[in-house]
């Protein structure tokens, strides 16, 4: 089973990943309570998107291969799950148990 900081790290791994496609005023915070999604988040409906599924392969690479967060429960719970890199973190868990 993953840790947290597990998870965290692919996390942060995906925002090196979002960072580098947008411009310098849409830079996403390394940090637990960088806003990701809705009010002052940097990620549109499109980049939410893309985010989600470099996560979603970063933890199926390390060894969860049935994990995913496009799924219709994990979608119904953008406002929650997908607000912060910590919510974020914390829903995978959630999920990996």
């Amino acid at each position: 089973m993953a840790s947290k900081q597990q998870i965290t790290d692919a996390i942060y791994n995906a925002i090196d990943e979002v960072n580098a496609a947008q411009g310098s005023e849409n830079q996403i915070a390394k940090d637990p309570k960088a806003i990701l999604f809705g009010q002052g988040g940097k990620l549109d409906s499109l980049g939410l998107l893309t985010f989600v599924l470099q996560v979603e392969q970063r933890i199926q690479s390390a060894g969860h291969p049935s994990f995913t967060l496009t799924d219709e429960k994990a979608m119904a719970d953008t406002a929650t799950a997908f607000r912060t890199v910590d919510t974020l973190s914390d829903y995978i868990l959630s999920r990996l148990a």
